[in-house]
């Protein structure tokens, strides 16, 4: 039984990888899946036969559909299925975070752009999100407050970092907080690493229990991840500047663009997140506690920190940007007055060229040294124009 156990869960985890990736492999992964839960070793456990057609029904789902699931046969054989890894339960105990695989009190779940049979299990353990789902998932989401009887809810813009190929490599993405008394509930698009720093227990005197401090360290993680893509961004900016100095190309502007695009993105999220914030302390969630009221205001100060350095940062990007492309038409100017030079020293010599080019008899045009009085006198003439435009502060 063990081992038809590990044999089923690797061929299951291969298809889930596989499965944003070739239809072909999937069907492998699933006539594979389907002959080792159909195999003789299955029959031995003494499975009747319409368990093993279930079996190999959930096998072909675990591989078809985005659902990463596993399968065991008890001792009374049943199938359990512990569903995909775009929905993950967690809770704490003494101080330590565990992945759970059922509800229970105070449990933190996390879901990341459901699919939709991972919203059917939405649907059945937490109905009241449900309503709320499209929203969690619209990219373009504003943060809010809602309070009622049951249940509270924030929705918080998150800084998210796209990679720097990208066209605005910096933006915000939505982050929906479900708070009921039985559990904490976080949707969101897309993975984030503020999510990701809670699950690997990099956030100090975090608890799945203390649902008011854990979405007041979510909200501080933000404000101060935004600190540090707005350092970031100032370090990029710095070295575009080192650049532009001696460049007379467009791409460095065109980069600036990106993280001006950036920082206007940032403040406008901040501003949201601000106006949120101060809507939770007149709501006076957090009034009954000391410790999370004083925490609330660390996320403030925070946030309006954050605030003005994007402020500045859009300021003095704006300026930059300005100078450095009279920098560029400054460049440009001293390369047209060296081409100019260059364009009247050639056109002296060809100026004598074309006047003894001409089919009619010429002064000294029998004389031996008539081609060396021809390019002194060019020379001469080149050598007073360079003097003139050194007198005129042309170079």
């Amino acid at each position: 039984m063990k081992q038809l156990f590990l044999e089923v869960q690797l061929a299951t985890s291969i298809g889930h990888a596989l499965r944003l990736r070739s239809v072909a492999g999937r069907a492998f992964w699933t006539v594979l899946l389907s002959h080792l839960v159909l195999s003789p070793q299955s029959k031995a456990f003494g499975l009747p036969a319409k368990m093993q057609m279930k079996r190999k029904q959930n096998a072909q789902i675990a591989l078809l559909c985005p659902i990463k699931s596993y399968f065991c046969a008890g001792s009374t054989g049943r199938v359990t299925t512990h569903f995909s890894v775009m929905i993950q339960l967690f809770q704490t105990s003494k101080s330590q975070l565990y992945e759970v695989e059922a509800l229970g009190d105070s449990t933190w779940v996390n879901i990341v752009d459901p699919t939709f049979e991972e919203r059917e299990w939405i649907e059945k353990n937490c109905p009241l999100v449900l309503e709320y789902l499209t929203d969690s998932l619209d990219i373009d989401e504003l943060s809010r407050v809602e309070k009622e009887d049951d249940y509270l809810l924030v929705v918080i813009r998150l800084p998210h970092f796209r990679g720097v190929e990208h066209d605005t490599p910096f933006t915000t993405i939505p982050l929906m907080i479900f708070l009921t008394d039985s559990m904490t509930i976080t949707i969101c698009k897309e993975e984030n690493v503020i999510i990701q720093e809670f699950i690997k227990e990099r956030v100090k005197g975090f608890s799945t229990g203390k649902k008011n401090k854990f979405l007041l360290q979510l909200m501080l993680k933000t404000a101060s991840k935004y600190l540090l893509h707005l350092r970031n961004i100032n370090k990029i900016v710095e070295r575009l500047e080192d650049e532009l100095e001696s460049s007379l190309r467009n791409r460095e502007i065109m980069e600036l663009l990106k993280y001006e695009k950036a920082l206007i993105y940032y403040t406008t999220a901040l501003q949201a997140n601000g106006a949120m914030m101060e809507r939770l302390r007149r709501l006076r969630i957090f009034a009954a506690w000391e410790e999370d009221d004083d925490l609330l205001e660390d996320v403030m100060i925070e946030n309006q920190q954050a605030i003005q350095m994007t402020n500045i940062s859009i300021r003095v990007l704006g300026q930059m940007m300005e100078a450095y492309s009279s920098v560029i038409n400054n460049n440009m100017n001293n390369v047209m007055k060296t081409l100019t030079f260059v364009t009247i020293c050639l056109a002296i010599p060809t100026l004598f060229a074309s006047l003894y080019g001409m089919n009619i008899p010429l002064p000294g045009q029998e004389s031996g040294n008539a081609f060396y009085v021809v390019l002194g006198s060019s020379s001469l003439i080149i050598a007073g124009v360079y003097a003139l435009f050194k007198r005129v502060r042309w170079f």
